[in-house]
C-alpha cells in the first residue's frame, strides 16, 4: 500500500467521523472547454453532497474579527471510506458555492489541493460569505 493511499484512507476517515453532508455546487463545462479557445463550450453547474468539516480561522491566523467572522474553509477527502473516489462527475476545482449544515451559503474562492505527486488527498476549500 503506498503512502498516497494511506494518507487518503486517513483523511477519509477522519472526515467521515468528524464532518456532516454538505451540498457544493460547481462549474461544468459542456462540452469541455479548448483553453485556446475559451469561447467555446457552455457552462453549467452540477452539484454534489460531500462529507465536509468545517476548519474556522483561530485569533493567531487572523487578528481581523469581522474577516474571520465573514471567512471559513472546508476539508473534503478525495475518496470516500471504502476508497472509491467521491467525485466521478463533478471536478471539485471548479466549486463555486458551498451550502452548509445550517443552511448557510458560502462562496468558494479558492481550492487548494493536498496531492503528494498524483494522488489527490484532501480539497482545502476557502469560502467566504
Amino acid at each position: 500500500m503506498s503512502l498516497a493511499t494511506r494518507l487518503q484512507g486517513t483523511a477519509a476517515r477522519l472526515i467521515d467521523k468528524n464532518g456532516a453532508n454538505m451540498i457544493v455546487t460547481a462549474r461544468a463545462a459542456t462540452p469541455e472547454r479548448e483553453s485556446g479557445k475559451p469561447w467555446r463550450g457552455s457552462t453549467g453547474t452540477e452539484t454534489v453532497t460531500v462529507k465536509a468539516v468545517q476548519y474556522d480561522y483561530e485569533m493567531e491566523e487572523v487578528k481581523d474579527a469581522a474577516w474571520r467572522n465573514s471567512r471559513t474553509r472546508f476539508l473534503v477527502s478525495e475518496n470516500d471510506t471504502t476508497g472509491n473516489s467521491q467525485f466521478t462527475t463533478v471536478d471539485l476545482t471548479t466549486a463555486t458555492d458551498l451550502e452548509d449544515t445550517s443552511g448557510n451559503v458560502w462562496s468558494i474562492y479558492y481550492v487548494e489541493l493536498t496531492e503528494p505527486g498524483n494522488d489527490r488527498v484532501v480539497y482545502t476549500l476557502y469560502a467566504a460569505r
